[in-house]
């Protein structure tokens, strides 16, 4: 029971450093937003695809993977680029 706390505590603060990664490029601090990207690629990771609530862990490490070498390279974010798809889209 523990571990699912610990997992479920992990998966929040991820989504946390991913929406504070976006506050960041929306305000011009490419160096927070690059490190929070990773941070929150590398707990997303973690999980199985679809993690718990159909988060899409594996979607959103992807994404968070693009903007850091978007980031990196020095390409102009969009508004589109910072929504991210945070659950396992299934067809109907």
């Amino acid at each position: 029971m523990e571990e699912q706390a610990d997992d479920e505590r992990m998966l929040w603060q991820s989504l946390a450093q991913l929406a504070v990664g976006i506050t960041h490029v929306q305000r011009g601090n490419v160096k927070g937003a690059f490190t929070l990207f990773r941070r929150a690629s590398i707990r997303l990771a973690h999980f199985d695809t679809p993690a718990p609530y159909a988060i899409d862990a594996a979607g959103l490490v992807t994404y968070a993977d693009a903007l850091v070498d978007d980031l990196a390279k020095g390409v102009e974010i969009t508004p589109k680029q910072l929504r991210p798809h945070l659950v396992v889209v299934r067809p109907p």
